[in-house]
């Protein structure tokens, strides 16, 4: 994943994603929380803690194949941290 890559796939020029965000840390984590924002928490779901835990699995596994660029290593420890983050505020 590339600056370069981002900004052809937004259909925009490299330097006009520095208008936005300060560099690609920045832009990996509005993305990342993006991306986990798709997935309901598990605790959502109807039903017994296996058909949750089934359901969360296959809701994390869709979001995955959905966007490949979040199993990155890169990526991975924003997508904990988000995940937390979001597991964390109050209700």
């Amino acid at each position: 994943m590339s600056m370069r890559r981002i900004a052809a796939r937004l259909g925009c020029t490299t330097m006009s994603l520095y208008r936005y965000v300060p560099g690609k840390a920045e832009l990996l984590d509005l993305m990342t929380d993006a991306v986990m924002g798709e997935v309901p928490p598990a605790d959502a779901a109807p039903g017994d803690w296996r058909t949750r835990l089934e359901l969360s699995a296959r809701a994390d596994w869709g979001l995955y194949h959905r966007h490949p660029w979040i199993r990155s290593d890169a990526c991975r420890q924003r997508a904990y941290r988000a995940c937390r983050s979001r597991r964390s505020r109050p209700a």
